[in-house]
C-alpha cells in the first residue's frame, strides 16, 4: 500500500493502516459479484448436472412416444404432457426459477398416481431419483453461497468502518505533522492524505 512506502513506519501508524485495509477488504466483499464468489464453480457444475438429468429424462419419455405399443405410448405421452407443462425451455430461466420449475414436476412425479404408475410402467424412476438428488444438491449449495455472500444493506456499516478508519489515519498523520514541523517524511504524507 502507498502508504506503507511513503512513511506509515515512521510515523507509527501501522495499526491505523492495518484497520483501514480490513475495512477495505470487507467492502470489497459488499461488492463481490455472485460470479466470484467460491462456490460457484461447484454451483455451475451441479446446475449442469440437473439440467442434463431434465434433458435425459425428457429424451427417455420422448423414445417411448415413438413406441407404437399404447402400453408405452399411453404413458409416455402422459409424463411428456406433464413435462412440457413444467420443464419446456428450463435452461433459459434463471437458477431460482430452475429450481422452483424442478421441484413442480418432481412433486407431481411424486405425488400424482398416474404420473407414478406411468414412470414405474416405463421404468424412468431412476431418472426420478436422479434428478431429486441433483436438485437437492444444487438447492443445498445454493442456499450456502447466499448465506455466505455479504447483503446489501451491510453495505452502509461496512462505508462507515471505512470511513472512521481513514478519519483516524488522517487525524494521526496531521498530528505528527504538527508535531514534528522539521521531518519532511511527516509533512510530505500528512499534505499527501489530506488532500481532498
Amino acid at each position: 500500500m502507498t502508504y506503507e512506502i511513503n512513511g506509515a513506519i515512521e510515523l507509527l501508524l501501522g495499526e491505523r493502516l492495518k484497520a483501514l485495509q480490513l475495512a477495505t477488504d470487507e467492502m470489497d466483499l459488499v461488492f463481490q459479484d455472485t460470479t466470484a464468489h467460491e462456490l460457484t464453480p461447484e454451483l455451475q457444475s451441479l446446475d449442469v448436472r440437473r439440467i442434463r438429468a431434465m434433458s435425459g429424462l425428457k429424451k427417455a419419455i420422448e423414445s417411448y412416444r415413438l413406441m407404437e405399443e399404447e402400453e408405452f405410448n399411453k404413458p409416455a405421452n402422459l409424463l411428456f404432457n406433464n413435462f412440457v407443462l413444467h420443464g419446456n425451455k428450463i435452461e433459459k430461466l434463471t437458477l431460482p426459477q430452475k429450481t422452483a420449475t424442478i421441484d413442480a414436476l418432481l412433486s407431481d412425479l411424486n405425488e400424482k398416481p398416474a404420473l407414478k404408475e406411468a414412470l414405474n410402467t416405463l421404468s424412468l424412476n431412476i431418472w426420478l431419483t436422479r434428478q431429486t438428488n441433483f436438485n437437492k444438491d444444487f438447492t443445498e449449495k445454493f442456499v450456502l453461497r447466499n448465506e455466505t455472500t455479504v447483503k446489501a444493506p451491510q453495505t452502509g456499516d461496512k462505508k462507515l468502518t471505512m470511513k472512521e478508519a481513514f478519519a483516524e489515519l488522517i487525524a494521526d498523520t496531521e498530528s505528527h505533522a504538527r508535531l514534528n514541523k522539521d521531518n519532511p517524511v511527516v509533512i510530505w504524507c500528512a499534505f499527501f492524505f489530506t488532500l481532498k
